[in-house]
C-alpha cells in the first residue's frame, strides 16, 4: 500500500479569513499546518 500526500496552496484568501485562522492557531497551540489539516479532514465539524 502506498500513501501519497499532496500539497495544497490557496491564493487570494480574504484577510478576515487569514486573521481568523491565525487566531485559531494561537488558541489551539497547534501549528498552522496542523489546523489546516483539521479543518480539511473528513471528520471536521466545518464540513457539511
Amino acid at each position: 500500500m502506498v500513501i501519497v500526500m499532496a500539497h495544497l496552496i490557496v491564493r487570494n484568501v480574504d484577510e478576515k479569513i487569514v486573521k481568523a485562522l491565525k487566531e485559531r492557531v494561537g488558541k489551539s497551540g497547534n501549528s498552522a499546518e496542523a489546523e489546516h489539516r483539521i479543518i480539511l479532514s473528513p471528520k471536521s465539524r466545518y464540513r457539511n
